[in-house]
């Protein structure tokens, strides 16, 4: 069995990350590889120096982070995946693993990850063993230095596709070299493995909207809870990606449930109306306050899934249509066979390719 590394964030309270992540570790092993995520680790003199300057911030120390409920139900769900802590760009890796795949997620986004260009752009990895599996730009623009290292970074690649269609824009105009856009790896995992998976531990019997919100405060939010409440007659349950004490102590499988379980979801992330799709669960799309140009990735889910009629405040946007999920499905299937076909072609540069298992889950999505 071949081994395959995953590169890709590792957020402490990052509902999105882990999933995506759980979906990509998913594709590969029914593949037929064995998947590592590789989560780079500082050296100790570094990791002193980032402790010194949590503290001088106020941020939460790792001592306080274990103690924290919810890091702890994160802690469990990475137990469901096969992640090694390994140095950062460390050579010696390469004769471990058959090939290297970075995504999905940001790690493209030079606003984020300047600072690990190397990592996520695989420099330390040969050309014939990296694979872009469905990374994000998440960015509508960038500036001549971005631009420039983005150009760089992608050139080594044999094939290229990323999760949006503005980042493909991008990478045409820096690079020259044409991009395939791709769904995330969630979309391609069978609905029922999703469901296998969940904790309904923290969801609750009774209806209940459930509002996940990123950005800053948002007058869209107030507007669509406000009228929900008074037409579903039900109490709004809370949950950010931020380390909050009043927030559940949800992890990525409790997050699942309270998505599947709610009356209504009202969000204004990708990973949210994403799972909201797959569960077709009733769904209103907001604009992200304070961070407008991550709206890329949504705008293309919306479009690629037929949900334009739940972005709230655009032309078409109608509640009655929250719930109308009639063509989802064959959509997703549309966009996981999409997203197994690029896969294979990846595959296909590596030797032992013809060992591969082919990928038959599609059927149950």
């Amino acid at each position: 069995m071949g081994k395959v590394a995953i590169l890709t964030l590792m957020g402490r309270f990052n509902y999105g990350n882990r999933l995506q992540n759980y979906a990509s570790e998913y594709m590969f092993r029914t593949m037929g590889y064995e998947p590592v995520t590789l989560n780079s680790v500082r050296p100790p003199y570094q990791e002193l120096a980032a402790k010194a300057i949590r503290r001088l911030k106020g941020w939460e120390t790792s001592k306080e982070a274990i103690q924290n409920p919810r890091y702890n139900a994160f802690r469990s769900f990475d137990e469901l995946m096969n992640i090694e802590n390994v140095p950062l760009c460390s050579k010696s890796l390469v004769s471990e693993y058959d090939f290297f795949s970075v995504g999905s997620d940001q790690v493209w986004n030079l606003n984020l990850m300047s600072h690990r260009t190397r990592w996520f752009f695989l420099d330390f990895v040969p050309k014939e063993k990296r694979v872009a599996l469905a990374p994000s730009i998440g960015l509508d623009h960038l500036t001549y230095a971005q631009a420039k290292r983005l150009a760089k970074g992608v050139n080594n690649f044999p094939l290229l596709s990323v999760r949006e269609k503005r980042g493909a824009e991008l990478i045409k105009q820096c690079s020259g070299r044409a991009v395939e856009v791709i769904c995330d790896p969630a979309l391609a995992v069978p609905v029922s493995e999703w469901r296998k998976i969940k904790s309904n531990k923290l969801t609750p019997t009774t209806p209940y909207i459930f509002a996940y919100l990123l950005g800053d405060d948002n007058p869209e939010a107030h507007a669509a809870l406000d009228y929900l409440t008074r037409e579903l007659n039900a109490p709004i349950l809370s949950l950010t990606d931020r380390s909050a004490s009043a927030d559940l102590p949800a992890g990525p499988a409790e997050f699942l449930s309270l998505i599947d379980g709610a009356c209504h979801v009202v969000t204004d992330s990708f990973h949210a109306s994403l799972f909201s799709a797959i569960f077709e669960t009733p769904l209103t799309i907001l604009h992200r306050q304070g961070d407008a140009g991550t709206f890329s990735r949504l705008d293309n889910l919306a479009t690629i899934l037929h949900l334009d009629n739940k972005i709230f405040g655009t032309p078409g946007f109608d509640y009655s249509l929250s719930n109308d999920f009639s063509d989802t499905h064959s959509l997703i299937r549309k966009e996981a066979d999409r997203f197994i076909r690029y896969l294979e072609a990846c595959l296909a540069f590596y030797p032992d390719c013809e060992n591969r298992q082919p990928y038959s889950s599609i059927a149950s999505l």
